[in-house]
This record gives C-alpha cells, structure tokens and sequence, in this order.
C-alpha cells in the first residue's frame, strides 16, 4: 500500500471543517451586503458573485464525501460556477468605477461561454450518463477555454482600474482608497483561487498525480478559507466598506472644495498638532477648522484610508518617536505618550504595535542597541 507524506485522511478532514465555515461566513456576508442601503445594482452584482462562490464551495464540500452518482454530478455543476466569478467581479469593477445604476441587456453576452458550457456538461452527465465531464475530452477542452477566458477577465479588471489610476498590487492612501483596498481583496481572492483550481485542473485532470492533487487541494481550502476571512476581517475594521460609499451619496463634496478641505485638515494635524489635545473628538475638530463632520469623516477616510481615531493614534505614535529620537531613557516612553495625548497605557501600546510593527520594549530594547552601536 503506498503511502504519503501528507496524509489524505487529515487533509480532507480538515478541509470539510473549514468548507462548512467559509460557506457559512459567505451566506452570512451575502445576507449583509444585500440588506445595505444602495439602489446601484453594483450591490446586486456582489452578492450574486458572493452566492455564486458560496454554491462552488458547497460543490467542493459535497466533492470530498463519498456519495452517489447524481449527488455528485450536481457537485460538479456547482464546482463550475467559479467560472462565473470573474465576469461578475468584470461587471461589479465596472459599476463601481462608472458609478453605474442600471444593468445593461449586453451584459448577459459575457456569461454566453459559462452558459454553453454549462448545457453541454449537463447534457453529458445527465442524458448519455457519461463519466465525470471534466475527464472527457470535451470537457477538457471546454474547461480549458473557461480557464482562459477567466484569465483574460482577470487582466481586463487590472487593465480597467489602471486606466482610472488604480494598481491592484500597489497600495494607494489617495482618494478612495479605502474602496480601492475592497476591489483589490475581492480581485486576489478570486484570482488567487483560479490559479490554485487551474493547477489542480492540471495535475488531477490530465496527469492525476495522487500527491499533487491532495496538495493542491488542501491548499485551495486553506487558501480560501484565509481570504475568505481576510475579507471579513477587513469589513469589521472599516464596516462602512461594505455600504459601498451609500453613506456619502447624500452629501457630495465638489472637488475644489474637497481640496480644499484637506488642506486645512492637514495643517490641523501637521501644522497646529490638535491631536495633541487628549479630548479631541470629531465633533470638536469639526467646529475648531469649520468643516461639517461628515465631510470631516469622508476625507479621512478618503485620503488617510483610516477612521478619524486611527488618524489621531498614527500622528501621535510618529510624535512619540520623534521625541524619543532626541531624548532617550528607559522609563520615558510612557510619560512622553501621555505628554502627545494618549490617556490609557493599553490604548498607547495598542497603537503603538499596529505603527510601528513593535511593542514599545522592543522599540526601546533596538533603540539602545543602535546608541551603543554609534
């Protein structure tokens, strides 16, 4: 009996636990996306492409169970629907971009290949009875020809968001980077996921080496599972993401005005330091430079891609640093971050940890050794 280095038991055990827990984070995401408040149809498109990958999970999820013909074929069904998340993900880009409220009748053209597909595959397993379709020749064929129109969606996407001044493996603290951070979670997620299905398509289909495919498998799950949540995590830092900026469609803001805005909000915070104020609250830098609070909150969000709590914790950690630059002892660290506006240690460490990628012991602790070292 041969045996592997990855036990195919485990891996599959593990991979049905968080099968059942993406597919579950998925419907509760769709359900929450659909009840936001936003008459565009771009909200429509993302939960039909959020479903639609909740259904190629369920594919997935039946896949790794020993279970009868039909059942199966019906996994296999929804196991092609990932070919439909980069057409959506074309069209939902599209709308974002476009601020588009309508669904065109020419959309339905970019589904026709998924469509053809689809009916022949049925056709295949339900009415010939033949074995799994993507071991026919046809299948293969047909599937390759999914594979690389998916491709070409996916370099479409990159394309469209860089003719608007949006890289996807670059990050932007510009205007609407907060949305543009989204799109670029959604686009690695899909994409990363067709790349993994593409390889498994590749050494399960046409050379099936055993190994390979329960790497790749286990792979596809853990990776899934890790974007999946990296995704949902991102919603419950910034949840206003997921209103899809309904929140800001009642209050536009011209843009010499929005220029202007900033100006003043950076030379609050640059020139006049306000965050140094421990009490400063939205309210109050909003009546002190005389900008409506939702206009203040926009901006910020906008332009720093951090909520107006984070903005301050960010200028005050770099002012403690900066402080700690000229006047250095082990016990001041504490004292100089109440001095800039901190009122709790726990609140200091926190935001210290998330700026600067360290505790303030061990900025401290490689802080002494570069004064010994000089």
């Amino acid at each position: 009996m041969q045996t592997y280095p990855i036990n195919p038991e485990m891996v599959i055990a593990a991979c049905r636990i968080m099968t059942i827990i993406a597919i579950s984070q998925l419907a509760l995401l769709s359900i929450s996306v659909f009840k936001r408040k936003d008459t565009r149809n771009s909200k429509l498109l993302l939960v039909i492409l959020l479903l639609s990958f909740c259904l190629f999970l369920t594919g997935n999820f039946v896949l790794i169970f020993k279970v009868n013909r039909p059942i199966l074929n019906f996994a296999h069904i929804f196991n092609l629907i990932i070919f439909l998340s980069a057409p959506l993900l074309y069209l939902f880009v599209s709308q974002r971009i476009d601020s588009n409220r309508t669904i065109k009748k020419k959309y339905i053209l970019h589904f026709i290949p998924f469509t053809i597909v689809l009916f022949h595959m049925i056709l295949k397993i339900s009415f010939l009875d033949e074995k799994v379709f993507a071991y026919t020749n046809s299948g293969i064929w047909l599937v390759s020809l999914l594979f690389t129109q998916n491709i070409i969606y996916f370099i479409a996407i990159q394309q469209k968001l860089k003719n608007v001044g949006i890289s996807i493996f670059k990050k932007s603290s510009g205007s609407g980077s907060v949305e543009v951070e989204w799109l670029r979670k959604l686009f690695i997620l899909f994409s990363s996921i067709l790349v993994v299905q593409l390889f498994i398509f590749i050494v399960c289909r046409l050379f099936f080496i055993m190994l390979l495919c329960v790497g790749a498998v286990g792979t596809s799950f853990i990776l899934t599972f890790a974007l999946i949540n990296n995704i949902i995590l991102f919603g419950l830092s910034k949840p206003y993401v997921f209103e899809l900026k309904e929140k800001y469609q009642n209050t536009p803001i011209k843009l010499d005005n929005k220029q202007a805005y900033l100006a003043q909000i950076k030379k609050a915070f640059e020139e006049e330091e306000v965050y140094l104020d421990p009490l400063l609250s939205l309210e109050k830098l909003s009546k002190r430079i005389g900008i409506p609070k939702n206009y203040l909150s926009q901006i910020i969000n906008d332009y720093y891609s951090l909520n107006f709590n984070e903005l301050i914790n960010k200028f005050r950690i770099q002012k403690v640093t900066d402080k700690l630059k000229n006047k250095y002892s082990g016990d001041s660290i504490i004292n100089i971050a109440y001095e800039v506006g901190f009122n709790a240690k726990s609140t200091f460490n926190t935001a210290f940890k998330k700026f600067t990628e360290m505790t303030p012991s061990q900025y401290l602790t490689q802080k002494s050794g570069q004064i010994i070292a000089n």
